[in-house]
């Protein structure tokens, strides 16, 4: 089956119409790598080198065939192949310089301005040197990380020099995982900003070659930890470019042009999809085109991140569902699970007996990890096993379904007879040693892996496990050859090299493995994980000096490493800590809390913070406890502290009980939870750690002391660092400090923000670092009251930042996100059909705005840097759910797709309180909205039921961050709306009866923030009965609804209206013989819910501002009239206004009321006037009229 396949797509190569269209079809061959053997490849390779196909399918199919002799052994023919390609392998290499937030792409560093390799030069660390570099193997790969460390949020550059013998032009070939620049003769040939990586010749550029030297010079700019260089030059009719190139000179001066015209060479898959659009989509082969141009784009650039090939392969399969090569594709290319299934399943209904998609169809059922389909998974074997009995393919899923059956010692059998039939098919070598290995057949598995070593000998880890095999039985000297055999493969193999320098130290020759050890850090003499490692080694060779020095040269480049420091601290316990100068140690002598009135004060918290050279930081806290009563006993029984797993380290240092007769008791319980909120949709790789002290009494002092590090390999932010720390708490503190401590030379920023006497910050230069340090004495606690301002604005607080402006932190944003706004075909379609016809603009933000409420749920998956950078908007698109930032940027998208710029906002809510802006950090943001610039428009895409003239009142009032194109930013505070903008205004008639019952007629528009609720309450149909009566019971007794209806209630940017008819049991009461009402409905409280309090110390902050509009017109029973006085009011105050209006005609009696709350921050001292307001007008409101019988 799979060498039919192999042979079908050899004949496509080399007839293939367009000829481009060969190209992906051969990239398509590393497929069956595993299962064919190396002399069947071979042949194929060798054949497609000598054929009439295009010059780069040619190429490539040498390329891959060199590859293939090289991982046979035959290293230096490998090698030569290469070279008669044009692959440049020798290089001189520098590097890491900074790159955060790929600022380094357009930072000219020093190797721009000259290149001299004797020199060192200060990049992230300082003096960095060229170093040499020689790629022997893997196909002419340069892997930066052999070189430079870390890679990641760097820059290194790469130089090296062509000889010509004549003014020519070329073209250079380059696949770089990471943004770079090109320079060839000190003319810029070209530039990627985008991390893509791919398949070899991914880019072309037409390069002039001077007589002589020419220096061409690489500048790669990295994020991830992956970096690396494919560098091939070919002649402009694209024939290899067969020329060995020098060594990078001593000493050039690099010039740095403008940019001019676009040095672009067409690669085949350009001119492919060039072809491919152009032709007539009824033709015969355009759906296997539009296929293979898919499988094309997601081999040579896999970093796209628009992903076309997935709109491309669903093209193709509309047209011909069950095309093999197509399903195929689509099988490997689509990202969801789902969809794979289904393109095969569909393609099996049309063609049920095709072996090739059966055995598609049974790769799918043996990964689902159910194993839930075992009757189908037989059917289908049996089927394949009849039809394709010589099958490797087929005969390796067999015995792999035996392995999952539990069948290991009948798997191993086959497996062994297997590959006694095939000894040289890669996936069958590869199962056997497995298997053997787990089965304990040690010779088994060592003559399996001796033959995977002979296939593919570029592959570390068989190696490594040759060696080990190999020692066990005592084959030193074989399993030192294999290593070294391996590093002639692989030169830049680490792994092997430390693996090799480790059997050295085993075999007792200590010298040998601390050279190679030495030999290997000289390589690359930044990478903090050698040094790591040889400490490791010599740790365990009982050199603890030695071993010491190599952890702290491991430290300087990897600070963040706390399970190293917190090793250091145990083999030199003389070390001090950062935070050791600092831990106050005599808190039984701490003076007592002088507070008579709270269960528990803090005597001591101190915060001591240690910023690492990456920004990441390891943050000690101490905090002293005074239990003051019973009550404060309870409450500091269980103490919580937050922090992320996989990014943190939590060390509890101490958790200790002082008791009042001097003994001390330290016993405490350690539990962990998950902090996700399913109710709201949250979820973190946030824990909480719960400390429980089972005995505390009155007059104790609790103390606890926690470290939490930042581990993670790289800092989210680049070099950022920020924090907010509050001086007050809502409990008294005697004394607080806040010690921070910073690589010297950094500039740091400060803003503290109190209320009292102003604080000093004292800096000290100690050692290598600035030390910062802020202390408070007898800080008074915070008052918690309801409804009062956030925390920010109330409590004193300290804002540290790096950021100088916040022009960095919008460039930082937006190359953080930029890559995440993408739109995909059907984004594109079902934009075009949301807005066909539309000629209004507004009307155009409003469709959009309100498909992303109604299209996608709120789910926040707040995990690793998605904390700060949404998801993709494609996926958010297809996922149908997100978080703020994530519904912010489909927002953002879809209305530029649309034709309606538009840009994303960070915010700080209500409910956080407003802060300073000065100096500019992230720390303040908890909140992402969408702005639209044409219409001076903020949309939520979170508020589910609010249109888009309905900002929820927590984005009202706000100070925000507008982010726009190339990171350009814009402060702003968000409107507030005026009351008229949030209204009620209802319309009711009732007709009385003499026994207290009512007939009740009810009409209502309501609008602003009062509208979403009513939307969300009585969004349910089958609901929406049962939810009015209950809402309308609580202003009057008794009642049913005997019709209703609401109008327009789905859509958003219309007010809510309604019309209703109800009975009310009870409307009237009985005062002797007068009927008593009361005709605003029931009983006013807005003094309950707005001013509950006898007095205020913090301001209030009601929701929002608003207007009440009613008019009652009430049908008197007969033989009844009005027995109270009816006059009108108008009530004006600066927290709004009153009226009501009374109008009698024969029996009818028009109450027509309105009142208006025109502020929504009541300042602390005006509380009391506001509640006389509120009081006046419940007393008015609730002012009832009496009627009496006429006599």
């Amino acid at each position: 089956m799979e060498v039919r396949r192999l042979d079908r797509l050899l004949d496509e190569i080399t007839g293939a119409n367009p000829p481009e269209l060969a190209y992906p079809i051969l990239l398509s061959l590393d497929t069956f790598e595993g299962a064919l053997s190396t002399e069947r490849l071979e042949e194929s390779l060798t054949a497609l080198t000598r054929s009439s196909a295009h010059p780069m399918v040619r190429a490539l199919a040498a390329w891959r065939l060199a590859a293939l002799h090289s991982n046979l052994g035959q290293v230096e023919s490998a090698r030569e192949e290469l070279r008669s390609l044009g692959m440049l392998e020798r290089w001189h290499i520098i590097g890491p310089f900074p790159n955060e937030g790929m600022a380094g792409y357009d930072t000219a560093y020093l190797p721009e301005e000259r290149i001299d390799v004797g020199e060192t030069v200060d990049g992230t660390f300082p003096e960095l040197r060229w170093r040499s570099f020689e790629s022997r193997g893997r196909g002419g790969y340069v892997r930066l990380s052999s070189v430079v460390a870390p890679t990641n949020n760097s820059v290194s550059y790469l130089a090296t020099v062509l000889e010509s013998d004549r003014q020519q032009d070329a073209v250079l070939w380059l696949t770089i995982d990471g943004a770079f620049k090109v320079w060839v003769a000190g003319q810029l040939a070209g530039e990627q900003r985008e991390d893509q990586g791919g398949a070899i010749d991914r880019e072309g550029f037409k390069v002039s070659l001077t007589a002589g030297p020419n220096l061409v010079l690489i500048k790669v700019a990295n994020e991830t930890g992956y970096a690396g260089v494919y560098a091939r030059l070919t002649h402009t009719d694209l024939s290899p470019f067969p020329m060995p190139h020098g060594n990078t000179a001593p000493s050039l001066e690099v010039a740095l042009p403008v940019v001019g015209e676009d040095h672009h060479v067409q690669a085949p898959l350009d001119s492919l999809e060039v072809l491919v659009d152009a032709m007539d989509p009824t033709a015969p082969g355009y759906a296997s085109a539009k296929a293979w141009l898919a499988y094309g784009f997601h081999r040579v650039r896999p970093g796209e991140a628009n992903r076309p090939w997935e709109g491309l392969v669903l093209e193709a399969l509309a047209v011909a569902p069950s095309d093999v090569d197509i399903v195929t594709i689509a099988n490997e290319v689509l990202e969801e699970d789902w969809r794979r299934r289904e393109t095969v399943e569909a393609a099996l209904l049309v063609a049920p007996d095709d072996p090739w998609l059966l055995s598609l169809r049974l790769e799918q059922l043996l990964n689902d990890s159910s194993y839930s389909r075992a009757t189908e998974i037989t059917t289908i074997l049996e089927t394949l096993r009849g039809a394709e009995p010589d099958s490797v393919v087929v005969a390796l899923k067999s015995i792999r379904r035996e392995g999952l059956d539990g069948l290991k010692e009948s798997a191993l059998n086959e497996i062994i007879a297997l590959a006694e039939k095939n000894p040289k098919v890669l996936d069958v070598t590869d199962d056997l040693y497995w298997r053997a290995k787990k089965a304990g057949r040690t010779d088994l598995a060592t003559k399996a892996v001796e033959q995977l070593v002979e296939i593919r000998g570029d592959i570390e880890t068989n190696r490594e496990d040759l060696c080990d095999l190999l020692l066990q039985r005592g084959d030193d000297e074989e399993a030192l050859a294999v290593l070294d055999e391996g590093l002639l493969h692989r030169p830049d193999g680490f792994a092997l090299a430390i693996r090799r320098a480790e059997v050295l130290g085993s075999l007792g020759r200590l010298d040998e493995a601390r050279q190679a050890f030495e030999q290997i850090i000289a390589e690359t003499p930044t990478a903090a994980s050698l040094y790591e490692q040889y400490g490791d080694w010599l740790l365990r060779h009982d050199d603890t000096p030695a071993a010491l020095e190599m952890f702290r040269t491991s430290l300087r480049f990897e600070a963040q490493n706390e399970s190293l420091r917190r090793l250091v601290r145990y083999l030199d316990p003389s070390a001090e800590s950062f935070e050791s100068p600092y831990v106050i140690s005599e808190v039984d002598a701490l003076p007592s809390s002088t507070s008579t009135t709270d269960d528990y004060a803090i005597l001591l918290e101190q915060t001591i913070t240690l910023v690492h050279p990456n920004g990441l930081s390891s943050v000690f806290t101490q905090t002293v406890y005074e239990v003051l009563s019973d009550e404060g006993a309870s409450a500091l029984k269980h103490i919580p502290i937050y922090y992320t797993p996989n990014e943190e380290v939590l060390e509890i240092a101490l958790v200790r009980v002082l008791k009042p007769d001097g003994s001390v008791r330290q016993a405490y319980e350690r539990d962990e939870y998950s902090v996700a909120d399913e109710s709201i949709r949250m979820y973190y790789d946030y824990r909480q750690v719960q400390l429980t002290i089972p005995d505390l009494d009155v007059g104790d002092r609790l103390e606890l002391q926690h470290r939490k590090s930042q581990v993670s390999q790289s800092n989210y932010f680049d070099n950022y660092f920020g924090d907010l720390w509050f001086v007050q708490d809502t409990v008294p503190k005697n004394y607080t400090r806040y010690v921070l401590l910073t690589p010297k030379g950094w500039e740091m920023f400060f803003h503290v923000q109190e209320q009292g006497p102003s604080t000093e910050i004292e800096k000290a230069l100690v050692g290598d670092h600035m030390v910062y340090t802020i202390e408070r004495f007898e800080v008074p606690k915070i008052e918690s009251e309801p409804m009062m301002p956030g925390f920010s604005e109330v409590a004193d607080h300290v804002i540290v930042s790096t950021f100088s402006s916040w022009s960095q932190v919008g460039k930082w944003y937006w190359n953080l996100v930029k890559d995440q706004w993408l739109v995909d075909k059907e984004m594109k379609e079902v934009v075009k059909k949301l807005v066909a016809g539309v000629d209004s603009r507004r009307e155009r933000v409003s469709i959009i705005h309100n498909y992303v409420l109604k299209n996608t749920r709120y789910v926040a998956l707040e995990f690793g840097v998605h904390g700060y950078k949404p998801y993709r908007t494609t996926v958010c698109f297809r996922r149908k759910f997100g978080d703020c930032k994530d519904k912010a940027s489909l927002t953002k998208v879809m209305l530029e797709e649309a034709g309606i710029p538009a840009d994303i906002v960070l915010a700080r809510t209500r409910r956080n309180g407003k802060i300073s802006q000065d100096p500019p950090t992230l720390s303040i943001f908890d909140h992402a909205i969408s702005y639209v610039p044409e219409f001076d428009l903020f949309l939520d895409g979170t508020a589910e039921f609010s249109g888009t003239s309905e900002l929820p009142a927590m984005d009202q009032g706000i100070d925000v961050l507008i982010v726009k194109a190339q990171g350009e930013i814009e402060s702003r505070t968000t409107p507030i709306f005026p009351p008229e903008s949030n209204s009620i205004d209802n319309r009711y008639k009732l007709t009385l009866s003499a026994t207290g019952e009512a007939k009740m007629h009810g009409k209502g528009v309501i609008t602003g923030e009062f509208a979403p609720s009513y939307r969300q309450r009585y969004e349910s149909v089958e609901k929406r009965h049962d939810a009015f009566e209950d809402e309308l019971s609580r202003e009057y007794h008794g009642a049913a609804i005997t019709a209703l209806e609401f109008f327009e209630l789905d859509d958003l940017e219309k007010p809510v209206s309604f019309e209703f008819d109800a009975d009310i049991a009870s409307l009237t009461e009985s005062s002797g013989e007068q009927l008593v009402f009361y005709p605003h409905g029931h009983k006013a409280d807005l003094a309950d819910r707005l001013a509950p309090s006898a007095k205020r110390k913090q301001d209030l902050m009601l929701p929002f501002m608003f207007h009440f509009d009613n008019r009652f017109e009430y049908t008197l029973p007969t033989g009844y009239s009005i027995d109270s006085t009816l006059e009108d009011v108008h009530l004006e105050s600066e927290f709004g206004d009153m009226s009501i209006q009374f109008e009698t005609s024969g029996q009818t009696l028009t109450v027509q009321s309105a009142l208006t709350l025109a502020q929504s921050q009541i300042p602390a001292d005006s509380y009391a006037a506001f509640q006389a307001f509120v009081l006046q007008v419940d007393r008015i409101l609730n002012t009832p009229i009496a009627l009496s019988r006429v006599k």
